[in-house]
């Protein structure tokens, strides 16, 4: 895309719902509550909003504009599903790539490459997914390793580990034991 003044280097973050079938509608409507709800706390970290948008029924799409916030906020967006049920989960791809933002909010009328190519990285991701695979980050290598090794934790993931990470990943300067005191545990 050429660049102009509303050209920016962002993230683009595609993801789809696992298992969505056997979920169910009504917690499909519940599980696309809550990613908007992250997208909606980690709007700080990004200047703004996300653009959260939903596609092909189980597919959503959100734009990172601190690309140095991206696997935090996948883990956030994981995390966040997690944590209201162990049967919640999503599928992940992340592309740097330049965009040239106008008004719209609807993502699904962007036509920048890096859209395009997020899409196709979350089909790899999912063919994949009988390796335990559910999300990559295709940026350097350092990133592209620790984001392998962050996927298979996160697979193992209880709902309460999920809702207490959730908690130290939104604040880092959170204790334990004010997370214990916003959970309700000790």
């Amino acid at each position: 895309c050429a660049m102009t003044e509303n050209t920016q280097i962002v993230t683009v973050l595609t993801g789809d719902l696992v298992n969505s079938t056997a979920l169910g509608a009504e917690k499909v409507e519940m599980a696309f509550e809550r990613l908007q709800e992250v997208a909606t706390d980690l709007e700080a970290w990004h200047g703004g909003s996300l653009l959260f948008t939903r596609h092909r029924g189980d597919g959503w799409q959100v734009v990172l504009r601190e690309p140095k916030y991206a696997l935090r906020s996948a883990l956030m967006f994981r995390a966040g599903l997690k944590a209201i049920g162990g049967e919640f989960d999503t599928y992940m791809s992340l592309l740097d790539g330049d965009v040239e933002f106008t008004e719209q909010q609807d993502l699904n009328t962007y036509t920048e490459p890096v859209f395009t190519y997020s899409g196709r990285f979350l089909e790899l991701i999912k063919r994949e997914a009988k390796h335990g695979r559910r999300m990559a980050i295709f940026n350097d290598d350092q990133t592209i390793a620790i984001a392998s090794l962050a996927d298979q934790i996160v697979n193992r993931w209880t709902k309460a580990q999920a809702s207490a990470v959730y908690h130290f990943l939104m604040n880092e300067n959170t204790t334990y034991s004010q997370v214990g005191d916003d959970l309700g545990i000790s």
